[in-house]
């Protein structure tokens, strides 16, 4: 399975998920730019996936008969992973790629569900981390219930609060994000083509607005 992905690159279509958990992000003040592309890669065996967030790339190698032990920067900051992967097929026939990162010096662990679709034209991500919303919404539901402070928030607010907590908890530590198939050398020439129609576009309406002057 890792061969049909070689080569394969994508991009993502919200940059507000990185590789850092987000509890680590919060205890080091290191917080990630997001990752924007994602790519796979076999090579003599071996099988890595190779992330960028903000203007770095990073390409880790994925242990899929075995954990791997690689270093992941954050902002200068090196860190030890040991990584593990997994293919499965789900109940729709589609590719599915099970990628754990367990970060070895904290108690804290990444994973992500890759779903390969239409022809692996487009990936659907689906982020999870240890640990997890279950013990971050117990921290901020006591803030809220807490019986010095409890009484001073109207009982309406309360209930809203609670229920916004665990809408936002799901949406920031198991978020999903979607990213479309990219190919070396076409995609510089999209964005090219799309910056020369908008400066285009511009210059006509600056003409227009002229002569309705």
């Amino acid at each position: 399975m890792a061969q049909l992905l070689h080569g394969k690159e994508y991009k993502m279509e919200d940059t507000h998920v990185g590789m850092f958990p987000l509890t680590m992000q919060v205890f080091h003040n290191n917080f990630s730019d997001g990752i924007r592309r994602i790519g796979f890669f076999y090579e003599k065996g071996r099988f890595f996936v190779e992330l960028t967030e903000g203007e770095k790339t990073q390409r880790i190698e994925i242990g899929l008969t075995g954990s791997k032990v690689v270093e992941w920067v954050e902002n200068e900051e090196p860190y030890l992973l040991g990584t593990t992967g997994q293919f499965a097929e789900n109940e729709d026939g589609e590719l599915v790629l099970k990628l754990e990162f367990a970060f070895l010096e904290e108690a804290a662990r990444r994973r992500v569900k890759i779903i390969f679709q239409r022809d692996f034209e487009r990936i659907r991500l689906e982020w999870n981390e240890t640990p997890g919303k279950d013990l971050i919404i117990e921290g901020l539901e006591s803030l809220v219930t807490d019986v010095a402070i409890a009484p001073l928030l109207p009982s309406r607010f309360r209930e809203r609060s609670l229920d916004m907590i665990h809408l936002l908890m799901a949406q920031t530590i198991e978020p999903m994000v979607e990213a479309h198939r990219v190919r070396p050398g076409k995609e510089t020439e999209t964005e090219e083509a799309a910056a020369e129609a908008e400066l285009a576009a511009a210059v006509e309406n600056a003409e227009n607005a002229e002569e309705t002057v």
